[in-house]
């Protein structure tokens, strides 16, 4: 009889990771649907005091976060709605540089989100939006056709973490909603820190 420990090893190699979970004042955040590992979330999401997401993000698919809970109408906007400021925290856990980094929101996650929807990153706000990257710090915001937001100008290299501030709302908020990331590997400028709130 061969021994059962090499068939076990492969299985537990090859099973997936463990989906994470975590409810923080009122929200539940998950990487149940895959793209990389979520390791830590704190704070309130006010602009004083915003969710604090960390995560780690190994390879070049899409990365989604999905978020619960905000059908409780704890988070009341500014302008109506529902709205929260999330600052996140990227670890660059591949063996390449990332030179640009995109975010986009959506309620159902096969369909981009459009304007009828109420979603965006705080398009109600106009310009007093928060829109900032520590490492890559020039934003371009599209609130057409879709909700997303491309960070670059600078440079990610494997090991380092890169840092993002927005605000996420939505003028008729459903329960749950996506956050779809995608790390791009362009060539990549000098890092620079300009423009981030400290």
């Amino acid at each position: 009889m061969k021994p059962l420990l090499p068939v076990l090893l492969v299985l537990l190699l090859a099973a997936p990771a463990q989906a994470v979970s975590i409810t923080v004042n009122g929200l539940t955040f998950s990487d149940e649907y895959g793209g990389f590992n979520l390791i830590s979330v704190s704070g309130t999401g006010t602009r004083e005091d915003p969710f604090v997401i960390v995560e780690e993000v190994g390879g070049a698919g899409n990365a989604v976060l999905s978020i619960t809970g905000w059908r409780s109408g704890y988070y009341a906007g500014e302008h109506g709605g529902a709205s929260f400021v999330v600052r996140k925290v990227v670890i660059n856990a591949t063996d390449k540089e990332w030179g640009s980094y995109e975010l986009e929101l959506r309620e159902l996650l096969d369909t981009p989100s459009g304007y009828l929807d109420g979603l965006s990153f705080g398009q109600p706000l106009g310009e007093s939006r928060p829109a900032a990257s520590d490492r890559l710090p020039q934003v371009v915001v599209r609130d057409e056709p879709l909700d997303a937001m491309i960070f670059s100008g600078g440079g990610v290299s494997p090991g380092e973490q890169v840092a993002f501030e927005f605000i996420v709302t939505d003028m008729t908020p459903v329960d749950q909603v996506f956050l779809i990331q995608r790390l791009r590997l362009d060539v990549v400028e000098a890092p620079s820190r300009q423009g981030f709130p400290g």
